[in-house]
């Protein structure tokens, strides 16, 4: 069966120069509520990180014959680690309460197993750092870095935006956390296709 993700990526290229160059309009036009936690487009960064560790769960057992198991799982627990982090390992499901700019969740440092959470993400870390080292060549990743270099381009100055939109360095408002939030969905997409590229090249 053919990989959709291989007609997906050779689209993605275009749609990923007219997304990013119409994050700023949509940063102006959709309401806040849009960018809040568990709002739309969190809940699509979700989506897509859960389908990035299932897509590398299922090369992992269908392709071990052809690349290094490890990579599979370096993907699947890279994916899981941008999951994590975007649950706020678990506070989003624990509302304190709803105010007029938003949900607001517990600290962590208020919830009686943070240390355990602690704990798990350094070993996640240190799991997908191990693995990045022991699958990922870095010729090959440098060769699709400069073959997708306009992609890549895209990429970090998403980064920069979401970073900049974080600290509400942008509008100085609440379009800072939707330029943010739109950022990062962007990234999180080019996170798969570079995943995919690298696998292909």
């Amino acid at each position: 069966m053919k990989d959709p993700t291989t007609s997906a990526s050779s689209f993605w290229p275009r749609a990923a120069i007219l997304y990013f160059f119409v994050l700023f309009p949509l940063s102006f036009l959709l309401p806040g509520p849009f960018a809040w936690e568990n709002g739309p487009i969190e809940m699509g960064q979700n989506m897509i990180l859960l389908t990035g560790i299932i897509w590398s769960i299922y090369h992992y057992t269908q392709e071990t014959h052809l690349h290094r198991p490890s990579y599979w799982l370096f993907a699947a627990s890279f994916f899981l680690l941008l999951f994590g982090r975007e649950i706020s390992w678990g506070r989003v499901f624990l509302l304190k309460e709803m105010t007029e700019t938003g949900p607001v969740f517990w600290s962590m440092k208020d919830l009686p197993y943070h240390r355990v959470i602690d704990g798990a993400i350094g070993l996640l870390s240190a799991a997908v750092i191990h693995l990045f080292y022991q699958s990922v060549n870095v010729q090959k990743t440098l060769h699709c870095l400069k073959k997708n270099r306009l992609m890549f381009l895209l990429t970090v100055l998403a980064a920069i935006l979401a970073l900049m939109g974080d600290k509400g360095q942008l509008f100085h408002d609440f379009r800072d956390e939707t330029m943010e939030e739109l950022s990062e969905l962007f990234v999180y997409l080019q996170v798969f296709f570079f995943i995919h590229r690298y696998r292909i090249a």
